[in-house]
């Protein structure tokens, strides 16, 4: 084993529905990798906990995970809120593996994200969303509604630095029937009816793969959720043999 893959689950999310995600990666990539599903140990609602809290938490199990295994080079898969989380976990790593001393040896590969909310959830967006994430969703709710948070300190020179770290950088977004995040948000502002204040992150290199799925479940299959692992296995191949997941 050379190279390990994370894989965080979204908000209110949990590893038991990503099993067969987590197989299906494992024999696609072969014995050289090792995909490692992360939050295990969190507790169902400590997503509500704000996306610097997830992420703090999400690179200190990266660190261990590498150091445990002596491998040191990886990439993310963050799915849906999972993406945002795994941009603040790079961060930290990056700071993290420059401090003098330091025993942090990542490699940074490839970041691929899944139906992740970059920008934000819209003033637009459904009626029921909008009450959940200003007084439903805790900390990570209002993260999701607060444009100081998600395009200052979301967006620093260190974040900059370390998504920059990546080779690749790819964006799987639903176009369409995606009720709880938008193309626009998915796409980091690229693609779909944006109109708001660009994203700097967004200005790196992307590769924006849309779905094609047209479902009311189009959320929860571009999610990997097991239950739909008949519509997202034809995807996940795809984004395999681009060669944005494993080197």
């Amino acid at each position: 084993m050379r190279h390990l893959v994370f894989v965080c689950h979204g908000l209110l999310g949990m590893n038991a529905t990503l099993h067969k995600f987590e197989a299906a990666l494992n024999q696609a990539l072969g014995d050289d990798y090792k995909a490692v599903l992360l939050c295990h140990s969190w507790g169902y609602t400590e997503t509500l906990y704000g996306i610097d809290h997830l992420g703090r938490m999400a690179a200190d199990e990266i660190l261990s995970t590498c150091a445990q295994h002596d491998v040191w080079s990886i990439s993310l898969i963050g799915i849906s809120l999972g993406g945002l989380v795994l941009r603040r976990a790079a961060t930290l790593l990056y700071m993290a593996k420059n401090i003098p001393g330091s025993s942090n040896s990542i490699v940074f590969e490839h970041y691929t994200s899944l139906g992740s909310p970059h920008m934000g959830v819209a003033d637009d967006a459904g009626v029921f969303t909008r009450f959940a994430c200003r007084w439903l969703l805790g900390q990570t709710g209002l993260d999701l509604t607060d444009p100081a948070f998600l395009h200052d300190a979301m967006v620093t020179k260190d974040d900059l630095l370390a998504m920059s770290a990546f080779k690749t950088r790819t964006a799987v977004c639903n176009e369409v029937s995606d009720v709880r995040v938008g193309y626009w948000s998915s796409s980091l502002g690229k693609m779909g009816d944006y109109t708001g204040p660009s994203n700097p992150v967004a200005a790196l290199d992307w590769r924006i793969i849309p779905t094609g799925f047209n479902s009311f479940f189009s959320h929860s299959i571009v999610s990997m959720n097991s239950f739909f692992s008949a519509q997202w296995t034809p995807l996940l191949d795809k984004i395999i043999q681009s060669r944005d997941i494993g080197k």
